[in-house]
């Protein structure tokens, strides 16, 4: 870790101490092996997922990244359930594909694990339409006080309103880079 703090010259006034950080593998094609994940420093956490993009693979392949990424969640390095959802971005054809990859994916979410959500709305849509069918599939897995980053949301209040209904310990952090912090009482704060 000194060795990358060290690697760029640093005023002494803007150092910082990094502590840890976390690898994140959402592309089946650039999961490590569970001999990898164990020589990783102890200072770095592993999240593992299936990016809704790759709902496009063939039904076999999207049954054999399922079952690496169950096996990778066997894995007690593993904190977070990284980068899951929908991307209307994607054609329209893959849509549904990508609800039942979800299907097959939230069964294994566990306690210990962070929900990562990716989601994105249709081009030149409010989004609302992505944001409240991802709400539909998540409230018949997760737990309302399961912690969820859900990163890079371009929703409204009206979907945040509505999301804070079925889930409460969500972060949430804006296409900006502003971040609003539910809480346990469903009451937001900016930090």
């Amino acid at each position: 870790m000194k060795d990358m703090m060290d690697a760029v010259s640093v005023e002494e006034s803007r150092r910082t101490s990094l502590v840890g950080g976390i690898s994140i593998y959402c592309d089946p094609e650039t999961y490590q092996t569970d001999q990898h994940l164990h020589d990783l420093p102890q200072y770095i956490s592993v999240g593992v997922g299936i990016h809704p993009r790759h709902a496009c693979y063939s039904v076999i392949q999207v049954n054999q990244a399922v079952e690496r990424f169950q096996n990778l969640l066997a894995n007690p390095c593993m904190v977070a359930f990284e980068e899951v959802g929908l991307d209307h971005s994607e054609p329209m054809k893959y849509w549904a594909y990508q609800v039942e990859m979800l299907d097959k994916m939230l069964p294994f979410l566990e306690d210990r694990h962070v929900l990562v959500i990716h989601c994105r709305g249709m081009k030149g849509d409010c989004v609302a339409e992505a944001f409240l069918l991802l709400l539909h599939v998540l409230k018949r897995y997760v737990r309302r006080h399961h912690p969820i980053h859900l990163h890079c949301f371009t929703g409204n209040k009206y979907v945040q309103n509505r999301w804070l209904e079925v889930l409460t310990d969500i972060l949430w952090v804006h296409q900006q880079g502003e971040d609003i912090l539910s809480g346990p009482d469903g009451g937001t704060t900016e930090r």
